[in-house]
């Protein structure tokens, strides 16, 4: 899987293990090849990122932020907007 996507995108661990139901200890984990999520797990981990890099070639990522902004809801809104796309019957 490619976390490398996470940095590339401005998206924090801790939002990204927010984002897949996990603690932010199991995504250490996983990007440094210590553990690999369960197997329960892997399918919406692999939807998000697969998201998340949909939203860098979009351009909608990394964010930037003007005065006054929250990074987190910039990038959890375009992260959405790209999951909502997703979800959208073609």
């Amino acid at each position: 899987m490619n976390y490398e996507i996470l940095t590339k995108a401005g998206v924090s661990k801790a939002l990204f293990a927010e984002m897949v139901g996990v603690s932010h200890v199991a995504v250490y984990g996983w990007l440094h090849g210590r553990c690999k999520p369960h197997a329960l797990r892997e399918k919406k981990v692999k939807k998000v990122l697969t998201v998340i890099e949909r939203a860098v070639e979009c351009g909608d990522l990394p964010v930037t932020v003007g005065s006054g902004e929250n990074p987190t809801d910039l990038i959890v809104a375009a992260i959405s907007k790209h999951l909502d796309a997703a979800r959208s019957p073609k």
